[in-house]
């Protein structure tokens, strides 16, 4: 645990009755006897700190006394529940006493957990989500033929993109490659093209070398078992999860963020679902409430429900949720908060020119890089800075015909944002060099990035095709 902002004990004076002393059952006891108090002291507390939403929610203990004189050597189920909202504040400098902040909300869940007693059968629990899975789940191309191809070609299009817009991409992927034996023959235009507006493109350059690898060394075949499809390229702990229990049927958890984001709130945990070691202990927790023989519909339930259900941004649907009489986040009021993640850094912003360049009925296209963002797809002239008008004019005022300017444009990735404006140049000649393609290439042959959709569009419309 890093340590949190710096304080001189000197400088406050500490009621004595946040003062804890003796074992760690005493802190928890501690803790929920004076948490009504704590409301009426924050203000004074913590006058100079405030967590992670800007709220003046912190109860400061003294743990001189605790049979665990330092924070490292505190249980792991102690803190634990508190471990996104503890601050390590200071130590005394003549008593060495670690102080610790918990925040407020965390300590009255604590209290109002302990004082009604929440209950969560697990029997029940799985009971209840298989029924309503039974009676509500979605008619999916990929359910209704769950070979293991299938499955894994979904369950790398649905990584980071929604149902609806995977379905006329699976379609079109299993007709043109219905096999592993045609995915790892296929060349790599052909796969960017089917792969086209999906993003995140080195997914599909990774099913290929999977598919590579099970012709080669598995008969041709994805491997049966959890272990050995984890050392596939590009199958990671939840897609292999995925594979074994919904097309082999194996008793194993696959757990991704829709899982995560209701077990978080069915438990009342606090653990960051994006570290690692949270994903590892709540497949550990899954796996207890797996029944044997339908592990496949158990995994694919708990994502339904994730995803029409238990939804994220604070607004899961309780008063519809077959699960709420088991659900302990619904109980104690905590399910709209949680789960707990660490915020994501700040992205940073590339402003861009996009040049489309047209002669006659041949437009210019420029291949990216094998390697980085958008490796090999196609793209118009793209320049670093955003251009004016006149700065293009004279660029290419010996070749120019005509200059339309284009609509600005924004498109997110991950770790960047693409600021961009825009131009179409009609020229007397391809006067630079690259891919000069047709229309009918355009559309058929060459993959251009979601990135650049808006000028695409422009483009298709203004020599008469359809975007």
């Amino acid at each position: 645990m890093k340590k949190g902002i710096q304080i001189s004990m000197k400088s406050y004076e500490i009621p004595s009755f946040f003062m804890c002393k003796g074992s760690v059952c005493d802190i928890i006891h501690f803790m929920t006897r004076t948490c009504n108090q704590a409301y009426q002291y924050n203000s004074h507390l913590s006058r100079h700190f405030v967590n992670s939403t800007g709220q003046r929610t912190l109860l400061f203990l003294n743990t001189s006394s605790c049979i665990y004189p330092t924070f490292a050597q505190i249980p792991f189920d102690f803190y634990s529940a508190f471990s996104a909202p503890l601050i390590v504040c200071d130590v005394c400098p003549v008593s060495t006493r670690i102080l610790l902040a918990f925040s407020l909300p965390a300590v009255f869940t604590l209290w109002y957990n302990k004082r009604m007693k929440l209950q969560h059968d697990k029997k029940k629990f799985t009971e209840q989500l298989l029924d309503w899975y039974d009676q509500n789940a979605r008619v999916l191309p990929w359910r209704e033929d769950a070979s293991p191809y299938r499955v894994w070609v979904s369950e790398i299009m649905l990584q980071q993109t929604r149902v609806e817009a995977v379905k006329p991409y699976f379609e079109r992927f299993i007709q043109a490659l219905p096999s592993l034996k045609a995915l790892a023959e296929a060349d790599e235009d052909t796969l960017r093209k089917l792969w086209e507006g999906l993003g995140y493109y080195n997914r599909v350059r990774n099913m290929k070398k999977c598919a590579m690898e099970c012709m080669e060394r598995h008969n041709g075949v994805l491997p049966d078992t959890y272990e050995e499809l984890l050392k596939l390229p590009g199958i990671g702990a939840y897609t292999a999860g995925a594979i074994a229990s919904i097309a082999y049927k194996r008793c194993v958890p696959a757990v991704d963020g829709n899982v995560l984001r209701v077990f978080s709130r069915v438990l009342v945990s606090e653990d960051d679902i994006l570290k690692e070691r949270t994903k590892k202990k709540f497949q550990d927790i899954i796996q207890e409430y797996i029944p044997e023989h339908r592990s496949d519909a158990f995994n694919q339930a708990l994502m339904e429900i994730g995803a029409l259900v238990c939804v994220p941004n604070a607004a899961p649907r309780c008063n519809i949720c077959p699960l709420a009489s088991e659900c302990m986040g619904y109980q104690s009021g905590a399910a709209h908060r949680l789960p707990n993640k660490t915020a994501k850094k700040d992205r940073r912003i590339e402003k861009k020119t996009v040049l489309v360049l047209l002669c006659k009925d041949r437009v210019y296209l420029h291949k990216r890089d094998e390697q980085g963002l958008l490796a090999g797809l196609y793209e118009f002239m793209m320049l670093d800075e955003q251009k004016s008008r006149k700065e293009i004019t004279q660029e290419f005022q010996d070749q120019l015909l005509r200059l339309v300017p284009l609509r600005k444009a924004k498109h997110i990735f991950s770790h960047v944002e693409w600021h961009m404006n825009g131009y179409l140049l009609e020229l007397k000649q391809e006067a630079v060099e690259g891919v000069w393609c047709t229309k009918d290439e355009l559309q058929k042959t060459y993959a251009i990035p979601t990135a650049l959709k808006v000028y695409r569009e422009a483009l298709l419309t203004w020599i008469g095709g359809d975007s």
